[in-house]
């Protein structure tokens, strides 16, 4: 199925096959690459809304050494939410700059306390080192980026903590 637009000298797609292009081949190189990370949100049954939401990713060159990071966020059992245990972590992974990644979110600081549903980066305090906010059901999180391969949670000293 393909979309033409019918406004005059707006871009529009063909169906690859009618286009007469080759068709696009995805590989999945994760285990191969060292990225060894599994989403979990909920329990099999997804009884509660907040077991539906999904995670998030985000790239970031945390330690600026030109390589494009990865950092996902995840959620967990909604038992162990409830009873205020962490059953799952987040995970920061840092390139090593050959196509393999390394796990790497305990050292950093960056493992999480909340049931992840999103991430972004961003320099939130403009020192030239890319931070770290998650949303989580509940309360939010910004790291701040030490500069050294570390992260600090700064987010009850910036303000950005409430859960509504």
């Amino acid at each position: 199925m393909g979309f033409q637009s019918r406004r005059p000298g707006s871009v529009g797609t063909t169906p690859a096959a009618k286009a007469g292009k080759p068709k696009i081949r995805f590989v999945d190189v994760a285990a191969q690459s060292g990225l060894r990370f599994q989403h979990v949100s909920g329990s099999p049954e997804k009884k509660y809304l907040p077991e539906t939401f999904s995670g998030g990713v985000a790239w970031i060159d945390y330690n600026q050494d030109g390589w494009p990071d990865l950092y996902f966020v995840n959620a967990g059992r909604w038992e162990d939410l409830v009873e205020g245990k962490r059953s799952m972590s987040n995970a920061l992974y840092r390139n090593n700059r050959d196509g393999t990644f390394t796990d790497v979110p305990q050292p950093a600081g960056v493992a999480g306390n909340g049931w992840g549903m999103g991430v972004t980066s961003g320099d939130y305090n403009n020192d030239g080192w890319p931070d770290l906010y998650v949303c989580n059901y509940g309360r939010n999180t910004l790291y701040r980026n030490n500069g050294d391969g570390t992260f600090t949670d700064v987010t009850e000293s910036a303000g950005v903590g409430d859960s509504r």
